[in-house]
C-alpha cells in the first residue's frame, strides 16, 4: 500500500482531486460573495474559513506538483542508469579480463626471469671454470651452491655434476671429473662417487704416460674445520 501511494498514478489522482476541491471552493466563494449583500454577518466567519482552507489546499497543490516533478526527474535518472548498467557491466568484465591477462603475463615474466637467472649463473660458472684450466694434471674444483646441488642429487633432479676440463700435461690427455654427490652404484646414499672422463682433443698425437694424479675436492660451503679432502 505504501508503494502505491508513491506511484505516479496515485499522485496524479490526488492532484486532480485537489484541483476539483479548489474549483468547488472557488465556486462556493463566488456564491458567498454574491450573497454578502443579504447575509453579511453570518457569512464572514464562513468566508474566512473558506479562504484559510483555500490557502492550505493551494500549498498542498504546490507540494504535490513539486513531488510529481521530482518523481519524473527521478524516473528519468533511473531509466538512464538502467540503460547504462549493461555498458558498465561489459566494461567491468573487460577490465577483469585485462587484469587476469596482466597477472598471467607477469607470472610468465617472473618464471622466465628465474630461468634466465639460473642460466646466467650456470654460464658464469662455466666461464669461471674455463679461466682456470690446468695443464699439469692438477685439478682444483671449487663447487659453488653445494647445498642446492646436494638437494638436487638427493631428489635425483641432477644426480651428477662435471668439473671444468683439465689436461694431464700440455700435450697430454684432456679430461674432467664427474662427481655424484649422493653416490653412485653401491655407494649411493652413503658416499660421494668420483669418476674421471676422458675427452676428445684436436691434437693428432698424444703422449700416453702412466702417472698418478691427485684430486682435491673442496666443499666451500662447509665449515673450514669440517672440510675434508680426498686424494
Amino acid at each position: 500500500m505504501q508503494d502505491h501511494y508513491l506511484t505516479q498514478q496515485h499522485q496524479h489522482a490526488l492532484l486532480n482531486a485537489v484541483h476539483q476541491m479548489l474549483s468547488q471552493l472557488n465556486d462556493r466563494q463566488t456564491d458567498i460573495e454574491h450573497s454578502r449583500t443579504t447575509t453579511a454577518g453570518p457569512c464572514n466567519s464562513a468566508t474566512a474559513q473558506s479562504e484559510e482552507l483555500y490557502e492550505i489546499l493551494s500549498i498542498l497543490v504546490g507540494g504535490i506538483e513539486t513531488l510529481a516533478n521530482d518523481e519524473q526527474r527521478l524516473a528519468t535518472e533511473a531509466l538512464k542508469m538502467q540503460t547504462a548498467i549493461p555498458t558498465l557491466t561489459e566494461e567491468l568484465s573487460k577490465v577483469k579480463l585485462s587484469v587476469e591477462e596482466s597477472n598471467a603475463f607477469l607470472e610468465g615474466v617472473k618464471h622466465n626471469r628465474a630461468i634466465l637467472n639460473q642460466d646466467l649463473l650456470s654460464l658464469q660458472e662455466k666461464i669461471n671454470d674455463l679461466q682456470y684450466i690446468s695443464y699439469d694434471g692438477t685439478l682444483v674444483w671449487k663447487i659453488g651452491n653445494f647445498h642446492e646441488k646436494m638437494i638436487d642429487a638427493q631428489s635425483e633432479r641432477q644426480t651428477s655434476i662435471y668439473s671444468s676440463p683439465f689436461y694431464s700435461s700440455p700435450n697430454g690427455y684432456k679430461m674432467r671429473a664427474r662427481l655424484y654427490l649422493n653416490g653412485d652404484g653401491n655407494a649411493r646414499r652413503t658416499h660421494m662417487s668420483l669418476f674421471f672422463v676422458l675427452m676428445r682433443v684436436s691434437q693428432s698425437k698424444l703422449r700416453r704416460k702412466s702417472k698418478k694424479t691427485k684430486t682435491k675436492i673442496i666443499e666451500n660451503e662447509l665449515d673450514p674445520t669440517e672440510e675434508e679432502s680426498k686424494e
